[in-house]
């Protein structure tokens, strides 16, 4: 076996492992509600005419507004919650999730009433008034029919997104399926049958996102789960942490909510309604198409989370490589796609193939595919920064990329070239905001040591000195002893106690070789990551493996004979370490042990 000190290449097998794991529930969850979203644009646009899709446009912030408050709510509970979970406290991870849940809860049911009551003033609020009044009824009508359902709009982004940290992760995929099919069937029976109009096309997204939050509350039933829905141990300024971690997701959506209303203003004033509804299309459709993106950043903050809370700068340099170039590739196929087959996206939103309508969305749709790898970078980073919980910077890029940079653009070159120049803008705040990410870290390179580490972005105190961490990666039994002999050797030359020499070992042994013994077996291949960690003084192991939930302590516990001769490796280790502590997060099982 090799030793690798703080090289990345064994920390990378489970971090692509934790990525991919993860990736693919939070892409299939995004592209589940973005597909109906998507089929909400497209049967109204066909159906229902222009002018209710630019009512769908018109009445689109208020989706980015609830975003918003789902997104502050939960990524910011995901942060926390990493954080708390990557130091081993289950406790505290329980209160964090559940004060989320209850003040979600109580919010979306005050905002729904609001919206019921007051969709005529928030439609004309949105842009339906002046020369667009004649699109308050269908603005309204859409308002009133979606008003009910956001206590569940807001609440199944916040429980899906801990299904997977829970190790629940197809039941998201059967609720967001289910969501999606529900939405679909329940447009085409308002347009074909009751002609219900925008308001039965608000009722049908209403009644599938209840069909889905009712199919993720079920897991809260199981048995065997770390999450309960309790009341207990709930702490209020846990609420104002969760704020704290997740302002970089409400800068961003709030930011993404005054844009659209900013150009929806913009482009009624420089061309017309046909320009808001082309701006519809796009968002809609890009909407579905950011799903990778979505999955890719989600899964980069949710792991972000976990290895700042371990202090791992090994992982998180492996997650950001990960993430980029896995983005690019994908985001790149997506945009030559876009190009080549453009005139077709349009006319899923459109029966006439021509006109003015037409040709401004083939515009914005070539224009904007040039953007889309810009979009994925940029949203990683910001992700990225909002888990290891760099919230001044998040904040930054947030704000400047949805508001400054892209607003201010799209009124000079909308001036100029009319909507073209609106679209061009779009594409140009993106390339600004990589830009100025760059920059930063640019200037930083000196005291990081790198331009590599700069773009980490990380604290100059951040985690143990590279010198004095040693991982493994173990494949074998044979694999675990050898690693036991070979940290023996690297405490002596740090100084340790005789104590430590003999305990340190004696941990990888006993604790990886019962993984080993009792992981290995299902006929699948896992591997079990260690580290051993000397900081300020103190020595700590990290065990953490892919294999089936193992917690030793508690398997002790219960099968604890009186003979003292059996299990006597695991017992010699819990009574002579200071502190162990058992994790299963994100079906990954993590053992901190600190000696």
């Amino acid at each position: 076996m090799e030793n690798i000190g703080s090289n990345t290449n064994q920390t990378s097998i489970i971090v692509r492992r934790m990525f991919y794991a993860s990736l693919g529930v939070l892409v299939f969850s995004s592209v589940s509600t973005m597909l109906g979203s998507l089929v909400d644009g497209i049967i109204t646009s066909r159906f229902l005419g222009e002018g209710a899709m630019a009512a769908f446009s018109i009445d689109n912030p208020v989706y980015n507004i609830m975003t918003m408050l789902s997104g502050v709510l939960s990524s910011g509970t995901q942060v926390a919650y990493s954080k708390v979970i990557g130091r081993g406290d289950t406790d505290r991870a329980r209160a964090v999730f559940n004060i989320c849940f209850f003040v979600a809860l109580g919010l979306s049911v005050v905002l729904a009433a609001v919206m019921f009551f007051g969709a005529g003033p928030i439609a004309g609020l949105l842009g339906a008034r002046g020369k667009s009044a004649e699109l308050l009824p269908m603005a309204s009508d859409y308002l009133r029919g979606l008003a009910p359902g956001l206590p569940a709009v807001i609440m199944v982004p916040i429980v899906s997104g801990f299904m997977q940290i829970d190790s629940d992760r197809s039941r998201t995929m059967v609720a967001m399926g289910l969501m999606t099919a529900t939405d679909i069937i329940g447009d085409l029976l308002n347009v074909l049958v009751f002609h219900g109009g925008m308001f039965g096309m608000a009722i049908a997204t209403t009644i599938a996102y209840y069909v889905a939050l009712f199919i993720l509350l079920l897991h809260f039933f199981k048995k065997n789960i770390m999450l309960k829905i309790s009341l207990k141990g709930l702490v209020g300024k846990d609420i104002f942490d969760i704020i704290k971690n997740g302002l970089p997701n409400a800068i961003s959506n709030g930011g993404l909510m005054i844009q659209k209303v900013a150009l929806n203003y913009l482009l009624l004033a420089i061309a017309g309604a046909y320009a808001v509804s082309a701006l519809g299309k796009y968002y809609t459709l890009y909407g579905f198409l950011s799903t990778v993106i979505i999955g890719i950043a989600g899964t980069t903050m949710l792991i972000a989370g976990v290895y700042a809370g371990e202090e791992d700068r090994d992982g998180l340099r492996c997650l950001q490589n990960l993430s980029i170039r896995f983005g690019l590739i994908v985001i790149g196929i997506i945009s030559v796609l876009i190009l080549c087959f453009t005139p077709l996206c349009v006319e899923l939103f459109m029966k006439e193939k021509s006109g003015e309508a037409f040709d401004a969305a083939c515009n914005l749709f070539r224009i904007n595919a040039f953007g889309l790898p810009f979009v994925m970078v940029n949203f990683v980073f910001l992700m990225y920064l909002q888990g290891i919980r760099n919230e001044l910077f998040s904040r930054l890029i947030g704000f400047l990329d949805r508001v400054v940079y892209v607003l201010s653009l799209a009124v000079v070159l909308g001036m100029i070239w009319g909507e073209n120049g609106v679209w061009v803008a779009l594409v140009l705040g993106e390339v600004l905001i990589l830009f100025t990410i760059l920059l930063i870290a640019f200037f930083k390179r000196k005291k990081a040591g790198s331009f590599r580490e700069a773009l980490l972005f990380l604290p100059d105190d951040f985690g143990p000195e590279p010198e004095n961490v040693l991982s493994f990666s173990m494949n074998s039994m044979e694999e675990v002893m050898c690693a036991a002999s070979v940290s023996r050797e690297f405490i002596t030359e740090r100084g340790g106690t005789e104590r430590q020499r003999m305990l340190l070992p004696l941990c990888i042994e006993e604790m990886a070789g019962n993984i080993a013994r009792f992981g290995f077996n299902d006929g699948k291949k896992h591997c079990i990551e260690v580290k051993v960690i000397y900081k300020n003084g103190d020595w700590i192991i990290r065990i953490k493996d892919d294999c089936r939930p193992f917690n030793q302590v508690d398997w002790l516990k219960i099968y604890k004979p009186d003979d003292p001769e059996v299990n006597i490796g695991i017992r010699m280790v819990c009574s002579m370490a200071k502190e162990i502590r058992y994790v299963n997060t994100m079906q990954m099982n993590v053992l901190i042990i600190n000696v």
